[in-house]
């Protein structure tokens, strides 16, 4: 770590020390010229006419900009922001003795004035820095063409996903993740089923907050990760239609259509998606109690085959040039069969086989998602004063029944029955997800701004499951009681919070704490029957930033944030599709505390850009899994406890760069140290594990002609230490191109292959008191699919209601093209 934070000091030294030579400057502010508002988050680019380099910069949240460090020449001045019509000036010169210049006030509506009539459009990059959160724009990945959700998350330098389609965010997966600024299902299950019901091509950005302030949502150990949905404001009706085709049975189509005339925009996306994929792995345990050593061996083969489609509605109507409501629809269906295969056997302590089973499996998921909401948001006579208030309500069902028939084999490898054994489980589970919020911004003179707000969030599951199994002596099929279960999970969580921020000169600064009242009840028809919890916690919130000469900045941020269990960590009941290794929640599951602060610094040179961060997070009660072997039936159990703490001292690092014209680079790093203390049920002493890891992203980008583009994505993992085991490094390659042709580059067809060397494999050993374990897993992987996608229609400019509302997390997507 002393190398990691020397090597980063030296960064920020050599950065100030660069560009001694005189430079220009302008400076000035953006506003709307129907109201006045100030349009926060602009974007401000001077293209150099000689040698066609750019630098730029962001207004802030009064509208404001301030560029240094510009070259004097002649260039191309452009704003522009989401909606509205580009301020451009050709000629603009920066040449003493007028290298500092005052635009003034700009103004921007649906006709704003140009100096030279001439359509420039700026093009976004790849990665954009909007105030706290990060900003990745899929639309510009070729990568992930054609794929869903979760394999555009794969593209994303700070983010981290696993076979199993689980998604972390510096090293944990404890986060909450929005869609268009609403909480997506509350299982794993369900978050994951909509994840890939959702096409890549539907998606506008990712936005990554890692250390929220206290106007969101106080839940998540890492941050916040928001998927926002492609939605644009053109008049008249326009479209995109696509189509695309994958190896091993992988096809994709959908469109998209927008219309919008005078007061009301109406947005629709339908798409659907097919693939076919297999994954299978082994797992090697070695069983230690006292002097009795066996050894048991399983290896699994799956394939399944997934349909899933989804339905995006929009509707905006502007009541008023000061009141815009707005209705929005989410609907997403997916299902499939998946066959399987498992294979035990078991060994005595001269690894000599005794006798072991097969099971096959069969199942046919069906499962759907409604997500609904309206939202009023209100402008008031004073400048920046606001009211926005929303309502959602998502409800969801899925059903899995699945019949298993089981064989018995002895040492000899001979079936030992005359008949097999059958099992059925019929799985069904139904969730709620309704809440209620409002937000209000009161801005003050020269004094700063308050935000306060409400918000309440009900929760509901119900999960049954019903299994039984045919009997070999009477040939009737009676229920298994031991396995049969029905589970409720409720959490009701009211919450209001209040902000104040304000700015001096280049300082910024905003102060908040955030109260959640918290109410989880559970009941299930076993076991204790009913659990509850109750309590209630503050969370304040703290962030600086300071503006340094040259394009520097610095942000400190600090936030207290909690990880409440999901309601499967606390489920009692265990999960015996793996007989030998089941799953069980654990009730007692206490929820876990972080405290997070973060040291941000970031450089812009011209087209080039540097964002370092240094952060610590201190858990309690952190969540760890754990596994134990029951010393009868050798069976596995893995379960969720806490621990004492857990301890994450880290630095990320984020660089872009334009090496030439028609190449550029964006590399990725996070280096974190680990540090967890805890004991283990079952075991005396405390455990304690201290590890580096790091990961690591490189992506880069040529342009062979203007419309044509290579992508190359190559992601590692090191090595990773947990508190019973660790996981082997992990790599993988990902390539794409694409072309845009037709006129007006209406059509784009783009080819893309995954893991194009076959290196994306998961292996992971595990030891406990008493056993040692080696698993490993393999996905389909080294898929090449190819996509067209056609745009229709006439776009025009047009004013989009403008929403300054960060529980949307959307306040503006045409950010700075770095």
């Amino acid at each position: 770590m002393r190398i990691l934070f020397l090597s980063l000091l030296a960064i920020l030294n050599i950065s100030i020390l660069s560009a001694q030579s005189p430079s220009g400057r302008i400076y000035g502010s953006i506003h709307d010229e129907s109201d006045k508002s100030p349009l926060d988050y602009a974007s401000i680019i001077l293209k150099n006419k000689k040698d066609q380099t750019s630098i730029g910069g962001l207004s802030d949240e009064k509208g404001k900009f301030n560029i240094e460090q510009i070259k004097p020449g002649v260039y191309t001045l452009e704003i522009s922001y989401l909606g509205y019509n580009s301020y451009i000036q050709e000629d603009f010169k920066i040449i003493p003795p007028n290298l500092s210049i005052n635009l003034g006030e700009v103004k921007l509506n649906s006709s704003a004035t140009q100096l030279d009539v001439v359509e420039v459009v700026a093009e976004k990059s790849m990665f954009q820095l909007g105030g706290e959160k990060k900003i990745f724009n899929v639309d510009k990945n070729t990568i992930s063409a054609g794929g869903n959700a979760v394999d555009a998350m794969k593209q994303i330098p700070t983010l981290d996903v696993t076979m199993d389609g689980n998604i972390s965010l510096r090293g944990s997966e404890n986060i909450t993740i929005y869609i268009n600024g609403k909480p997506t299902g509350m299982t794993a299950d369900s978050k994951k089923a909509i994840l890939e019901s959702l096409p890549a091509n539907s998606l506008e950005s990712i936005e990554i907050i890692t250390n929220p302030s206290s106007k969101y949502d106080a839940d998540g150990t890492a941050g916040i990760i928001n998927i926002v949905l492609k939605k644009n404001y053109n008049r008249g009706l326009n479209g995109t239609v696509s189509v695309g085709y994958g190896t091993k049975y992988k096809n994709n189509a959908g469109i998209s259509l927008n219309f919008k005339k005078n007061r009301i925009n109406f947005t629709s996306g339908f798409n659907y998606r097919f693939h076919e994929s297999f994954h299978g792995g082994e797992d090697n345990r070695k069983n230690i109690f006292g002097s009795d050593i066996n050894y048991f061996r399983q290896s699994d083969d799956s394939k399944f085959k997934s349909f899933s489609g989804n339905i995006n509605l929009g509707l905006d109507i502007e009541i008023t040039d000061k009141a815009t409501l707005s209705f929005g629809n989410i609907i997403t269906a997916n299902g499939g069969p998946n066959n399987g295969l498992v294979t035990n056997d078991f060994f005595d302590a001269n690894d000599i086989f005794y006798g072991g089973y097969g099971r096959t499996s069969e199942s046919s998921r069906k499962g759907y998602n409604n997500t609904a909401n309206i939202n009023y948001f209100q402008k008031f006579k004073n400048q920046g004063q606001t009211l926005n208030t929303s309502a959602s309500i998502e409800s969801g069902a899925g059903r899995n029944p699945k019949k298993f028939l089981q064989i018995n084999y002895d040492g000899d490898n001979q079936p030992t029955d005359l008949l097999p054994l059958i099992d059925s489980n019929r799985n069904s589970n139904n969730n709620l997800t309704s809440i209620l919020q409002t937000d209000y911004t009161h801005p003050f003179k020269k004094h700063g701004e308050l935000e306060a707000g409400a918000k309440v969030t009900y929760r509901r599951l119900i999960n049954d499951l019903y299994a039984d199994s045919l009997s070999r002596e009477t040939n009737q099929t009676i229920i298994n009681e031991d396995i049969s279960n029905g589970f409720l999970y409720n959490e009701i969580v009211n919450a209001a919070y209040a902000t104040f921020g304000g700015k001096y000169k280049e300082f910024t600064y905003k102060l908040g704490v955030r109260t959640e009242q918290t109410n989880i009840f559970i009941e299930n028809n076993k076991v204790e029957g009913k659990f509850k919890n109750h309590y209630i916690n503050f969370f304040p919130s703290v962030f600086f930033s300071q503006r340094l000469p040259k394009n520097h900045e610095l942000q400190l941020s600090y936030s207290y944030r909690i990880n409440r269990p999901n309601p499967w960590m606390l489920n009692p009941f265990a999960d015996y599709d793996n007989p030998m290794n089941i799953r069980v929640g654990n009730p007692y599951l206490k929820p876990e505390y972080i405290n997070s602060i973060e040291l941000t610094y970031l450089k812009n040179w011209k087209s080039t850009f540097l964002s370092s961060s240094i952060y610590y997070r201190y858990r309690s009660n952190s969540f760890t899994r754990l596994k134990t072997i029951d010393p009868e039936t050798s069976v596995s159990t893995t379960s969720w406890d806490n621990l004492d703490i857990t301890q994450n001292t880290g630095a990320e690092i984020i660089f872009r760069s334009p090496i030439t014209k028609w190449w550029n680079i964006m590399l990725n790093g996070n280096f974190f140290y680990n540090s967890s203390k805890g004991k283990i049920p079952g075991e005396e002493q405390d455990n304690s594990v201290d590890n580096f890891q790091w990961n690591g992203r490189a992506m880069t980008g040529f342009k062979f002609w203007k419309t044509a583009e290579l992508q190359l994505s190559y992601r590692y993992n090191s090595k990773m230490v947990y508190i019973q085991g660790y996981i082997k490094p992990m790599h993988s390659l990902d390539i794409g191109v694409k072309n845009d042709f037709l006129k007006n580059n209406k059509a784009t067809i783009s080819l893309n292959a995954q893991d194009v060397f076959n290196t994306r494999k998961f292996f992971v050993h595990s030891s406990g008191a008493n056993f040692e374990s080696d698993v490993t897993r393999k996905w389909q992987s080294r898929v090449f699919t190819v996509n067209f996608s056609y745009k229709f229609g006439k776009p025009q400019s047009g004013t989009s209601p403008k929403r300054k509302n960060d529980n949307q997390m959307n306040d503006s997507n045409q950010m700075m093209d770095f």
